[in-house]
């Protein structure tokens, strides 16, 4: 798991733009950010990479959480039946760590795209893994654009 964690963090380059964005959202104190989630998760291994690009590039205090040793945590949030969803990621004020922000397992266009190719392809032949690796940068900028909205409203 640890090369897949990997793979995605030597990909992650977040641009002066993008940076900056993040900044003027919170020019004085940023945010607390909270990830939590299992490394088996493949959005966690996607998500937290880029997480941590971002809250390196803004200056923002990052905290990970195993979902399955924080459920008083995950039970505050939207499940699926009784999974919970991962990652969840929380931005907390930094001063009163006031929850500002969720955002819940991966953007919509990856929902989308994983509901279609499920749809249009027999089980027997579904590479989800692959799937997943060939679409990693169309969701990684939809995750990063997510969150600037997110955080902005």
């Amino acid at each position: 798991m640890r090369e897949r964690f990997q793979s995605h963090e030597a990909e992650i380059e977040i641009s002066g733009e993008r940076t900056s964005k993040f900044r003027d959202i919170r020019s004085s104190g940023g945010f607390q950010v909270v990830l939590l989630g299992e490394d088996w998760c493949p959005d966690v291994q996607r998500t937290l990479p880029l997480l941590k690009g971002v809250t390196k590039a803004t200056g923002w205090d990052l905290k990970v959480l195993r979902r399955d040793e924080n459920t008083d945590v995950m039970d505050r949030f939207p499940a699926r039946g009784d999974i919970p969803r991962i990652p969840t990621v929380l931005f907390l004020e930094p001063d009163t760590l006031e929850l500002r922000s969720v955002w819940i397992e991966r953007p919509q266009i990856a929902h989308e795209q994983t509901t279609a190719y499920q749809d249009q392809t027999p089980e027997a032949e579904r590479d989800m893994r692959s799937f997943h690796w060939g679409h990693r940068q169309e969701w990684r900028d939809a995750t990063l654009s997510g969150w600037v909205k997110l955080i902005s409203d």
